[in-house]
């Protein structure tokens, strides 16, 4: 059985040059600020802020690349340099990431959602905390939520 195309999977497009176009498309649709989350001198994530309701509201937005990394070394035989699938899985990740907020940017132009509705899952509260992880750390009752459900 041929193993599927990864999204993005062929792109040599830069780290950098896609944060930018990142940083650029956030910029368009009003974001006042926008910080880019490194470690260990790689870029992890980013922190923008959106002015909604008239309030500054913060989101952070992960970049989890080495779930792609994975990925990507499940589909070869022999690996002879792990460094070279690192940097190619931060590529495919931060390149996934842009074109997701494309798409996410097109319907709020469209107002078929607002900017709240799609980022709400990231939106930062006070402890630091997107919702998301607030919901997953609490285990509310609202929702029946397993972190390892399938995603079908």
């Amino acid at each position: 059985m041929k193993k599927k195309t990864l999204y993005m999977e062929t792109t040599g497009i830069s780290v950098n040059k896609t944060i930018g176009e990142i940083q650029s498309e956030l910029a368009q649709y009003g974001a006042k600020k926008i910080i880019i989350d490194y470690e260990n001198g790689s870029p992890e994530g980013l922190i923008f802020s959106i002015d909604i309701n008239n309030k500054e509201t913060p989101f952070r937005l992960p970049c989890r690349w080495k779930a792609v990394y994975e990925l990507l070394l499940s589909k070869i035989k022999r690996c002879r340099d792990k460094t070279d699938y690192q940097e190619r899985a931060k590529k495919i990740a931060w390149r996934q990431i842009y074109r997701w907020i494309q798409s996410q940017l097109a319907l709020i132009n469209t107002e078929m959602v607002s900017i709240r509705e799609i980022f709400l899952p990231f939106q930062l509260c006070k402890n630091q905390n997107t919702i998301f992880e607030n919901i997953i750390s609490n285990q509310t009752k609202m929702i029946d939520f397993k972190e390892n459900e399938s995603n079908e």
